[in-house]
């Protein structure tokens, strides 16, 4: 087994977090909670999609290991989400 890439991993997380921010600016989400639910939300489709494509084209994945991986980003882009929606909250006046 190879060593990690770990270039190729802070660019995926980064683009991973770009993306979230992308879609919380345009629907507008700048609180904890609401980063949280979108953030997790977004996590589920996108490594659920991913995911899927990978299984269906490739040996490299198991249905186990799909699972796992699509648990583990929707929990992992919940808390980015969560930190960047708050981030994106601050210095708003409170309506």
């Amino acid at each position: 087994m190879e060593d990690i890439q770990f270039l190729y991993l802070a660019i995926g997380n980064l683009a991973m977090g770009f993306l979230l921010a992308y879609i919380f600016v345009r629907s507008n989400v700048n609180s904890m909670a609401g980063g949280l639910f979108t953030g997790g939300i977004v996590g589920a489709l996108v490594s659920v999609g991913v995911d899927c494509m990978m299984y269906a084209t490739t040996n490299v994945i198991s249905k186990t290991a799909m699972a796992a991986d699509v648990a583990a980003t929707t929990v992992m882009c919940a808390i980015v989400g969560a930190v960047v929606g708050m981030v994106m909250g601050m210095g708003k006046k409170a309506a």
